[in-house]
């Protein structure tokens, strides 16, 4: 499945050989694991057979060897001697098969023993209604790390974002950007430090609820096989004319027309709603990942469902990081429009994307080095932010003459075909 999940990108980077080399390698590997398992049950087999033969003949040189034997005795012992060949079979299975169950019950003591979630809720502290509805953040002093054995990945990290507030927030590689992001959905629990939402400290708040007041929009859209509804609204808490009017929006018409799901299911939904236009046009098929939808259209919808959400604190995750610089800018209008008086907190690398926050958080190796609006942070040119900024230019302009390069080979290329021809 994995094979024909990333078939494309296989083929994108010419490695259709090592692929198949690699196929072969395990295949070759199972077929010497059938043959060392069958080798070792021959062996086994010829080493019971063996030691019934020898059972056998002992037992029959006793019975010939006893003076006036019952006859009936006789013919019952002759007949258990050689019942007892399959009497060895069976039990064998059996305790094939016991070892088999028992190696089941370890492996699930054996789950019973990974480390879960930790809940900090305190009884008696009780969870406003009202909590996350401003979306103020604020960390102080947060140290974490991976592991006990690893060294501290966020370093006394300390800020504090207004609600309502749009951040870029900027880095090297490894600056401690998406570990941010983690410890604030509690996804890693802090070692120390305290994380407040709202002037309430997270630790205090039950990881479901504090996960359902933070919307996170990741690099990789999230979609899953079914109707464009049941993506958009899993647990069907939205008017379908809501999700219309906000898939117009996001100029996404042309999805609704679409292939649509099984017709036996859409007649059964459409009779359990009078709104059957509706349905008709939501039931459009959602292929497993989204595989029959471009990468802007996968964005575009998982920021759909996180409009339909309407929470405080939003969380973009490199959202826009496979996607051309035309759609990206419908998506920024988009969340321009629908994220407003939100705190959007959005981790990217494109210039674009980052100019247009009211601030920029910029962190190097787990710690927040500047903080400020862009326009001020431009101004200073020793500033890790300009520095970081003329970088990207770079790595843009660098991108775009290859892009025209590439444009012009093809040119080339078709228009000696056209001669040829």
């Amino acid at each position: 499945m994995e094979t024909l999940n990333g078939n494309s990108t296989i083929k994108a980077f010419g490695k259709q050989g090592n692929t198949v080399s690699q196929d072969i390698n395990l295949v070759n590997l199972e077929t010497i694991t059938n043959h060392n398992h069958r080798g070792i049950w021959g062996w086994f087999d010829t080493r019971r057979d063996m030691c019934q033969l020898t059972i056998k003949v002992f037992m029959l040189a006793i019975l010939i060897n006893t003076p006036k034997p019952d006859p009936v005795l006789c013919a019952m012992f002759i007949g258990w001697i050689f019942h007892f060949h399959h009497g060895c079979i069976h039990m064998s299975w059996m305790i094939e098969m016991q070892t088999k169950q028992m190696k089941k019950i370890q492996k699930c003591f054996n789950t019973q023993e990974c480390v879960q979630e930790i809940s900090t809720h305190k009884e008696g502290v009780e969870v406003p209604a009202d909590f996350a509805s401003q979306g103020e953040i604020e960390f102080k002093d947060v140290n974490l790390r991976y592991r006990p054995t690893t060294d501290l990945v966020l370093k006394n990290l300390s800020f504090k974002i207004q609600a309502g507030t749009r951040v870029g927030i900027v880095g090297r590689t490894a600056a401690g950007k998406s570990t941010m992001a983690n410890a604030l959905c509690r996804i890693v629990e802090i070692e120390n430090g305290e994380i407040n939402i709202d002037g309430m400290s997270t630790k205090n708040v039950p990881i479901n609820d504090l996960r359902d007041k933070i919307t996170v929009i990741s690099q990789e859209a999230c979609l899953f096989s079914g109707s464009l509804r049941f993506n958009l609204d899993p647990k069907g808490l939205y008017k379908d004319s809501d999700i219309l009017a906000l898939l117009k929006r996001a100029g996404l018409e042309k999805l609704l027309t679409r292939d649509k799901v099984n017709e036996k299911d859409r007649k059964e939904k459409e009779s359990k709603d009078k709104d059957a236009d509706s349905k008709d046009e939501l039931d459009v098929e959602i292929t497993e990942g989204g595989a029959n939808l471009s990468s802007g259209e996968k964005s575009l919808l998982s920021i759909c469902r996180a409009i339909l959400r309407k929470n405080k604190i939003i969380l973009l995750d490199e959202a826009t990081a496979n996607i051309d610089i035309e759609t990206e800018t419908k998506i920024q209008h988009l969340i321009n429009t629908e994220f407003e008086g939100c705190t959007v907190l959005t981790i990217a690398h494109r210039l674009q994307t980052i100019v247009k926050c009211q601030k920029v958080m910029v962190m190097s190796f787990g710690k927040v080095v500047e903080f400020d609006e862009p326009q001020k942070l431009m101004k200073k040119p020793k500033s890790y932010f300009a520095k970081l900024v003329a970088e990207i230019e770079k790595e843009e302009t660098q991108k775009e003459a290859e892009d025209k390069q590439q444009k012009m080979l093809k040119e080339g290329e078709s228009d000696k075909d056209k001669e040829s021809d």
